[in-house]
């Protein structure tokens, strides 16, 4: 052999040592970050570092499935200046490559130019699975230069899987501490869970702690508590979760499937494979999985616990112990959706619970089944007051009730109907309008005194006056013309005419003064009516009293007024006067009680004016209106008049504001109080 091959075989050999000493060193060092406490991003950054530099490569990255499954980028070194963000897809090529090494576990390099595989770059890609648990949960990716020789790749993919399984450590040894670290506390809260359990016996409570306070105890995903009544298991409560909705097909396949379980009496578990199962528990389980995509679960059957004493009949021997098993009261759903093997609490605590969990429910089941139980807590609870100083207390206003409900009952009083009206004279008219007209004078003012006879007011029609002058016109016209045909009939004997042209001309003569005749008396009588209807445009006061009509001028004078239209209101103040009160409807039911109880209409009535509030005057009922009118505030009311002594009162006014009380006799203190109240009810709920 020659020296320079010597001297090359040298060489190689140098940098084969190289070569191992420096994956040596890499792989402490990477062992070192292993047990340093330091978070996956920064731990990742670190890897990527000596990865990257052992191989020449431009750049690298780390990817992590989350907790929905979905690809995250943890850390990434000189991934930009590839051009990976650059080309259009690129993205979602490298997702799929990604996504095949995590199904497959397996290390693996692409070369570029294979248009079976798309490349995300132009660069040489290797990928290697990264493990938690022995469960592929992400990849490590390196970019590799394309135009290294082909023998380098198998010793360079060799290289990254086996760094690659350095960092699974990594993700390993994250999880246990994290599952150590989060069982230590719950571990010493155990007594607290116990006294939350037991503490009621309401079974949503016992059902909401059972499920939320073991999934922390638990350090698992999720709890269900399934209850069994008969032959019917429902889902009674699920962690995280306030209401269970029963019609969803998560909630409707676990429950099919808790059945199933149940009714073999035995634990079942789950841990990410399904072997050896009956076909119908199988086909179940997996309908539940694809809903839930839980990787672990465990069903834990809850059979209803034994006496704590036995009976005495049992102990005397009288009853024989049936060797039954015990009932079936529900079971215990514990799942995990990441991983397939129970962490350190479910381990730990599952045990554990589950007997606690089943005496709790099956106290609550039959504190549940006593009959009749919200009513025997009510009095129960009625019953509280009656013990120690509180009954004494009870006693007492238990009394004072009594007394106060025996007086609204028993004492009579006064019992009387309110209605608002005014102060009006009996003896009023209202003056309308005579015809179709203007207003042309007015003669009287607002509050002034007018005897019977006065002119009030003159009206002008324009249009009368015109039929007035036309009908004049045409009656003169017919006078003329009667006068014309005497004269002429009286012409006739002149005439040189023979007797027979006479006769008949007079004949024509005294027939066309007939008809003018007639005619002059119809323009005659139209005449006197039209004087009639002048006379009428003149309107006097029926009456004598006091003008009522304020501003009258203002509203009328020269104003145009249809016929029968309300112009002025006379009121005579030295006649009688009586109330015009508005009483509401349905009070007219006492009113024709109190009038057949006394056998008279006239029941008495108090009254009092907004002039003198501080005096009260008495009258009579006198008359209640046959029909209900419409007030002001769209209520039915009643027009009730009542008879006063006008004397009584000082200062009469027109119209004064009144509030009168009728008398209806003697009735029940508490009806009096009370009896809106009363009549409300038997109105509107036919009490």
């Amino acid at each position: 052999m020659s020296s320079s091959e010597n001297i090359e075989k040298q060489e190689m050999q140098d940098d084969l040592h190289k070569a191992r000493n420096l994956i040596k060193k890499l792989a402490q060092e990477i062992e070192e970050l292993v047990r340093s406490p330091i978070d996956p991003p920064t731990f990742f950054r670190e890897f990527l570092k000596r990865v990257v530099q052992a191989l020449h490569a431009p750049a690298g990255a780390v990817w992590l499935l989350d907790a929905n499954k979905q690809l995250q980028l943890i850390a990434d070194l000189n991934l930009r200046e590839t051009g990976f963000y650059e080309q259009p897809g690129s993205l979602q090529k490298n997702h799929q490559l990604i996504a095949q090494t995590i199904s497959t576990g397996e290390a693996v390099i692409h070369r570029p130019g294979n248009p079976a595989t798309p490349l995300p770059t132009d660069h040489l890609i290797i990928l290697a699975s990264l493990q938690r648990n022995s469960e592929v949960v992400g990849a490590v990716e390196i970019f590799q230069r394309s135009d290294a020789t082909p023998s380098s790749h198998s010793g360079m993919l060799q290289f990254v899987e086996h760094l690659a399984g350095l960092a699974s450590k990594y993700l390993s040894k994250d999880t246990e501490t994290q599952t150590t670290t989060a069982v230590g506390p719950v571990q010493e809260n155990y007594d607290q869970f116990l006294n939350a359990l037991h503490r009621s016996l309401d079974l949503k409570q016992v059902a909401a702690t059972a499920v939320n306070d073991s999934r922390r105890l638990l350090n698992c995903d999720r709890v269900t508590l399934c209850v069994k009544r008969g032959r019917k298991v429902t889902v009674q409560a699920i962690s995280g979760q306030d209401k269970v909705n029963h019609r969803a097909n998560l909630v409707r396949s676990l429950r099919k499937l808790s059945e199933s379980v149940m009714s073999t009496r035995e634990p079942f578990a789950f841990y990410g494979k399904a072997d050896e199962l009956p076909p119908q528990l199988e086909r179940l389980l997996t309908n539940y999985l694809q809903e839930s995509e839980s990787r672990m679960l465990l069903i834990l059957p809850l059979l209803k616990p034994d006496k704590l004493v036995r009976d005495e009949d049992e102990i005397a021997g009288k009853v024989r112990k049936q060797d039954k098993p015990q009932p079936l009261i529900g079971c215990l759903v514990i799942e995990q959706i990441n991983e397939s093997e129970p962490r350190a609490g479910v381990k730990q605590y599952a045990d554990l619970i589950e007997e606690h969990i089943a005496i709790a429910l099956n106290n609550s089941l039959e504190h549940k089944r006593i009959f009749l139980l919200p009513v025997w807590n009510f009095f129960g609870s009625i019953q509280e007051w009656f013990k120690g100083r509180k009954l004494a207390k009870t006693l007492g206003v238990i009394a004072l009730i009594v007394a106060i409900g025996s007086a609204l009952a028993f004492i009579p009083w006064d019992y009387r109907v309110e209605g608002e009206g005014r102060l009006m004279p009996i003896e009023r008219r209202t003056i309308f309008a005579t015809a179709n007209a203007e207003v042309e004078q007015v003669h009287v003012n607002g509050g002034e005194l007018v005897e019977k006879g006065a002119l009030l007011i003159e009206l002008r029609d324009k249009e009368l006056e015109m039929t007035y002058q036309k009908t004049i016109k045409e009656f003169e016209s017919k006078l003329t013309e009667i006068q014309a045909l005497e004269t002429e009939i009286g012409n006739l004997n002149d005439s040189r005419r023979s007797a027979e042209e006479r006769e008949a001309q007079e004949i024509d003569l005294t027939g066309k003064r007939a008809s003018a005749v007639a005619a002059a008396q119809g323009f005659a009588e139209q005449l006197k009516l039209l004087k009639t209807r002048f006379a009428a445009l003149k309107i006097t006061s029926p009456i004598s009293g006091r003008v009522t009509t304020e501003q009258i001028e203002q509203l009328l004078l020269n104003r145009p007024v249809n016929w029968g239209e309300s112009l002025i209101e006379i009121m005579d103040e030295s006649g009688p006067w009586r109330l015009e009160l508005e009483v509401e409807e349905d009070r007219y039911g006492h009113l024709a009680q109190a009038q057949k109880a006394m056998g008279t209409e006239a029941l008495p009535v108090e009254y009092i004016l907004a002039t003198a509030p501080e005096h009260t005057f008495d009258g009579t009922l006198e008359r209640i209106s046959t029909r209900a009118n419409t007030s002001s505030e769209n209520s039915n009311i009643l027009q009730v008049n009542v008879k006063i002594d006008e004397k009584e009162i000082p200062n009469l006014r027109i119209a004064s504001e009144v509030r009168a009380k009728i008398n209806c006799g003697k009735k029940s203190l508490g009806y009096v109080l009370f009896g809106d109240v009363i009549e409300f009810l038997r109105k509107y709920l036919w009490l």
